[in-house]
């Protein structure tokens, strides 16, 4: 036999406590602060693991510095932004995929995906101090 007694708990969210508003004010700017600086930091690790012309690739198709010129980074909305890698050879086909994944006549070298590897670390380390930073 079951108990028909208990405690029932009603939470009602409709009115928050002023420090949860500034609380969340805060987390909400400090995140458009962190996407536009994370994005600019792997935009220049991007950069910096780019293979450097000229004769500086093993399979010796990296000469111009295109690749490296292209990689940019992209604001998509409040707090979103992207690292984008837009080179084209001269038919017009994007070439950034196949330098970081390589092809059946060529290896790959990876320049975007180490970036992103690299930054993670640090992203962490942020979002870490800024909940730390918060004053209500």
């Amino acid at each position: 036999m079951g108990s028909k007694g208990g405690v029932k708990i009603t939470v009602n969210m409709r009115r928050s406590q002023p420090w949860e508003d500034a609380l969340s004010a805060y987390i909400r700017s400090q995140a458009h602060m962190l996407a536009y600086q994370h994005a600019r930091r792997v935009q220049k690790y991007a950069k910096e693991n780019v293979p450097q012309p000229p004769g500086a690739s093993p399979s010796g198709y990296v000469r111009t510095g295109k690749l490296k010129a292209s990689i940019h980074r992209e604001k998509v909305a409040v707090g979103h932004h992207r690292v984008v890698v837009d080179a084209q050879s001269d038919d017009g086909k994007d070439y950034g995929p196949f330098v970081e994944f390589g092809t059946r006549y060529m290896r790959a070298q990876p320049f975007l995906g180490p970036a992103v590897t690299k930054d993670r670390a640090e992203f962490r380390v942020d979002v870490k101090n800024m909940l730390k930073d918060w004053k209500p």
